[in-house]
């Protein structure tokens, strides 16, 4: 399995900002090269200063292999820009800042891949007592992942008693 780079940046500021939140999916282009944003909806909006905003901006696509070998300041410097584009606001001089890059973000899977999936999960891997888990085999999330290691345990246990 193949999987493809993101990286998420956070920006946490002192001010309010009155812009609709997000999520908003972007339609990258010149100007912008994040995929979405949002504003105070995010996972990291509970750490927002008190009266003040946190936004996130989240690159993935073909710019990220190469954005993700540039350094901090660059990274942050495009999602600033994204942010003043999208919000009206440019969160450049953030009280704080993350950037946090994923080398291995999102599964790339090919056409046919359900069906190969579908297979192995309901006909097993084809070698004796060795059982397949993994996000890959039922959706790209850790819940994926748990749900997916649940049943290959229940599978297993099944095999055992029988």
């Amino acid at each position: 399995m193949r999987y493809a780079p993101a990286i998420v940046v956070n920006f946490a500021t002192k001010k309010t900002n009155a812009a609709t939140g997000g999520p908003v999916i972007v339609a990258r282009g010149e100007e912008i090269t994040a995929a979405w944003a949002c504003k105070n909806t995010s996972k990291a909006a509970e750490y927002a200063p008190d009266g003040g905003t946190v936004a996130t901006v989240v690159f993935c696509g073909e710019d990220v292999p190469v954005l993700i070998e540039e350094p901090d300041g660059v990274i942050v410097q495009a999602a600033s820009s994204a942010c003043s584009s999208i919000f009206g606001t440019a969160f450049g001089k953030a009280r704080q800042v993350r950037v946090d890059r994923h080398p291995e973000a999102f599964p790339v899977v090919s056409p046919g891949h359900a069906a190969r999936v579908r297979t192995l999960f309901t006909s097993g891997s084809g070698v004796g007592n060795l059982l397949l888990a993994g996000d890959w085999m039922t959706s790209p999330t850790v819940e994926g992942a748990v749900s997916s290691g649940l049943a290959a345990a229940a599978r297993a246990l099944a095999q055992r008693a029988g």
